[in-house]
């Protein structure tokens, strides 16, 4: 479902339908109280709210593997560690 809806959406950001998308990317949602409320447009729901969920599954689904399932052992876990670090690690000395 994740690869089917970006490749949608980048069908559709590169389509002539583009000034739509992006300004529905722009539009303002605003979620709380009078008193108390956030108001971003659609884009920073999506970059800080559904991000960081997405990233706690994730996070908890590793944990999930590292404890009880296929990479419970420290043989099996040891090549994906590796590449994990490496993945963060690499890119941040090429920045």
């Amino acid at each position: 479902m994740l690869l089917l809806a970006t490749l949608a959406a980048l069908g559709v950001a590169n389509s002539p339908l583009s000034d739509i998308y992006h300004s529905l990317l722009e539009l303002e949602l605003t979620f709380g109280f009078p008193s108390l409320k956030i108001e971003e447009p659609i884009l920073g729901w999506i970059n800080d709210g559904f991000m960081a969920i997405f990233f706690l599954l994730v996070g908890l689904e590793i944990k999930s593997e590292l404890k009880f399932g296929r990479l419970s052992s420290f043989r099996s876990a040891f090549s994906p560690v590796v590449a994990a670090v490496a993945g963060a690690m690499v890119p941040a000395l090429i920045f």
